[in-house]
């Protein structure tokens, strides 16, 4: 499908350049000191009949409701209400309904929320004005209204709070089915969560099996013991097989809080007569053995797991986790007839593509008479397969080596053409610079070949932006005016999930976190609402939308830094994109912080070599000093690996001798065929992707300033394009 952009995809920011109070609302709300609010006054006053100035005025209103100075804020939000700010109409009405309801006005705050109901499309604020509305009700003895309302707006309100206040309000009003199924709701849907503690026994009689399963599936470690108890008592009127399924889930439990031979010993006392609950069992002491390194025990439950639950997805699981396990050793022979009962058992799953492929990378990297059979069936049996650029890359490696120029020229711009912005689009657009490639003629097989491809449509837009996105952005524009950031954040990011042109309210959102120093989350918005991004037409979609989607905050300290210690400035921009996306403050689940994820011990010893003294965890958050011990580090590594960029990435997140180890895994004639091999996923993607990005970075800033700044980056500074030291050439690929 081709994808129809229109100027709108690549023109302006959401916010408008016209005068506004914009710069001295935000102050005021970040510090609340008193010669800000007197600027942001001033400015309200000289931009008194405008929508700027009423902009102004509404964040005085709302930062004073925020410190429940409610009589204060109430007369500003009622002369708001007009034309000026008519397009957030619903906001006013919320804010001036939060107003009364603070200074116990339940009746005025109730009618004054009635813009909020009528707004179309649905207000970004209607779930928390229905909370509001449901404590104006009760307040005023109307626990029926606090109850339709709650119902009304379920989708849109808090949860589990606004469920458990729709319980309350229905209890109260005495509909007692009603407070039973919210109440219910959360006690199973919300297990971890305050207001299920809450929840009493008498709201759990009509539950069934499934809420009961859900609830141990939702609950936390903490909780195993409690709820295997609960589960035990609550199963004894089920079926047989609910009840079977229940002992399995109790006892998966344990294993979830990480007692593995406490769940290894109750799961195997288990006698079960239901192959489901049996499958379920067999597959956790598969887990178990394999955390306890108990071989036998679980090779015994593979094979019967093979044997009696063949069609059953916790055998794909083990066959999966089995594969891995051989893979990782290079133990091909063990490993292919595994991968090969995957794709013959479970040939619809969405796991069959992977499987198949481990099967043909075999067949290339030992370099049998199959692989090109079986890299052109990878290409027709699984289309949609996030290896098929893969296949098409290594056809043209196949055709190059044995002269056929032609069919590897098709190869390579297919590729291209197809998987643009992907790593090997960017290593076939190498290939193509061969001038014999480049000018081959066109191999007679061609239009067997483009018919026998198919391929997944694309992202396609309408030729027009569609009227409730035109209608966020102006909304989110005002907010933002009047510094309410969270809310225009609320607006676009509602906006993009329900309107028809996501793109649209997608760059808007992330220009806007890029504005406010947070360009890190606008990054992450775009790949959430955009999941295709990287297949979109590099020229179409613009400079703007690549800047946000590969924004270059700190860029004076990446290049200074990158090139004291001799390091591509870019591929230090792509590892930090893949490893922080730009946030300096992050923590990994591993411990490692800030802009180049480097652990504390790491942190130490790199500080003594740089000559820092004095070094504390906290430091890494700085992003100077995390620049400068990440650069160090990258080049140390540079070094112990030859200069190859691929082996230094893949060190980087899989560990240095683990790519040691890898490189024994064949003979190979090109880093993509090591990189391809490499057995973790996420290590392979890793590295995959940094070089990517790499090649995007160096395209967009290569000679330019950076647009996007952090929160924790001062200003930039009008400055000359720095001169570039020249970066070795990458290796070959």
């Amino acid at each position: 499908m081709t994808l129809k952009w229109t100027a709108v995809l690549v023109g302006g920011a959401v916010l408008s350049a016209a005068p506004s109070c914009e710069s001295e609302a935000r102050a005021w709300r970040n510090s609340a000191k008193s010669p800000d609010r007197a600027a942001l006054e001033r400015c309200a006053t000289r931009l008194n009949t405008t929508a700027a100035g009423a902009a102004a005025r509404l964040t005085m209103a709302v930062a004073a409701i925020e410190a429940q100075r409610y009589t204060e804020a109430q007369p500003i939000l009622q002369r708001l209400r007009g034309p000026l700010l008519g397009r957030i109409d619903d906001y006013i009405s919320f804010f001036n309904a939060s107003a009364l309801a603070g200074l116990d006005r339940h009746g005025e705050a109730i009618m004054a929320l009635e813009p909020v109901w009528r707004q179309q499309p649905v207000s970004a604020v209607a779930g928390r004005a229905a909370l509001l509305a449901a404590k104006s009700y009760m307040a005023l003895g109307r626990p029926a209204d606090a109850g339709q309302i709650l119902e009304k707006f379920d989708t849109h309100a808090a949860q589990p709070q606004g469920d458990f206040a729709a319980a309350e309000a229905w209890l109260a009003a005495g509909n007692r089915a009603k407070a039973a199924v919210f109440f219910s709701r959360v006690y199973f849907r919300y297990p971890q969560s305050a207001e299920a503690a809450n929840v009493g026994p008498e709201w759990r009689a009509a539950a069934t099996p499934a809420d009961y399963l859900l609830r141990a599936e939702r609950s936390g470690p903490a909780q195993a013991s409690a709820i295997r108890a609960e589960l035990q008592t609550a199963s004894a009127a089920w079926s047989a097989e609910d009840r079977e399924l229940a002992q399995v889930k109790g006892w998966e439990l344990s294993f979830r809080a990480r007692r593995w031979a406490e769940a290894r010993q109750g799961l195997a006392a288990l006698t079960l007569n239901s192959p489901r609950a049996d499958a379920e069992r067999l597959w956790l002491l598969y887990q178990t053995a394999r955390r306890l390194d108990l071989a036998a025990d679980r090779m015994a439950a593979f094979d019967r797991l093979g044997r009696h639950h063949k069609g059953s997805p916790r055998y794909l699981e083990a066959l999966l986790a089995e594969g891995y396990r051989s893979l990782n050793e290079n133990e091909y022979q063990t490993y292919e007839p595994i991968y090969k009962a995957c794709v013959a058992n479970f040939e619809r799953d969405a796991k069959a593509p992977f499987c198949h492929w481990k099967l043909v990378w075999s067949s290339y990297l030992r370099r049998r008479p199959d692989a090109e059979a079986l890299l052109w069936e990878h290409l027709r049996r699984f289309p949609h397969s996030e290896k098929a650029n893969s296949a098409l890359y290594f056809l043209g490696r196949l055709a190059e080596k044995r002269g056929d120029l032609g069919a590897a020229r098709f190869f390579y711009e297919t590729t291209r053409a197809q998987f643009t912005n992907t790593y090997y689009a960017l290593i076939a657009a190498e290939r193509l610079n061969d001038p014999g490639i480049r000018s081959a003629p066109r191999p007679a097989d061609q239009d067997t070949w483009e018919k026998s491809l198919r391929w997944p449509p694309r992202w396609a837009f309408t030729a027009a932006e569609a009227a409730a996105a035109r209608a966020r952005r102006e909304r989110a524009s005002l907010l933002a005016m009047a510094g309410l950031d969270n809310y225009a954040e609320f607006e676009l990011r509602m906006g993009a999930r329900e309107e028809k042109v996501p793109i649209v309210l997608a760059m808007d959102l992330a220009d806007h976190m890029a504005k406010i120093g947070q360009a890190d989350k606008g990054l992450r918005y775009i790949k959430g609402l955009l999941p295709g991004y990287l297949f979109f037409p590099w020229e179409a979609a613009g400079e703007r939308f690549w800047r946000l989607a590969f924004p270059m905050p700190f860029q004076d300290d990446v290049e200074k830094y990158a090139r004291e210690h001799d390091v591509d400035p870019y591929v230090v921009a792509g590892l930090i994109r893949q490893e922080s996306e730009f946030n300096p403050k992050v923590v990994s689940h591993a411990n490692a912080y800030g802009l180049t994820q480097i652990l504390p011990s790491t942190g130490r010893d790199l500080s003594r070599r740089v000559g820092l003294r004095a070094f504390h965890p906290s430091m890494l958050f700085d992003p100077a000093v995390n620049l400068r011990l990440g650069t160090y580090y990258l080049k140390i590594l540079l070094k112990s690996f030859g200069g190859r960029w691929e082996d230094v990435l893949a060190a980087y997140n899989g560990g240095g001798s683990r790519v040691t180890k890898w490189r024994k895994f064949g003979t190979f004639t090109e880093q993509a065929e090591f990189i391809e091999t490499i057995p973790f996923d996420e290590t392979r993607d890793y590295v995959q992707s940094v070089l990517r990005n790499a090649n995007v970075y160096r395209r967009l800033y290569e000679g330019k300033v950076a647009s996007v700044h952090s929160s924790n980056e001062p200003p930039a500074k009008p400055r000359a394009a720095i001169g570039k030291k020249p970066i070795p050439k990458r290796q070959n690929r």
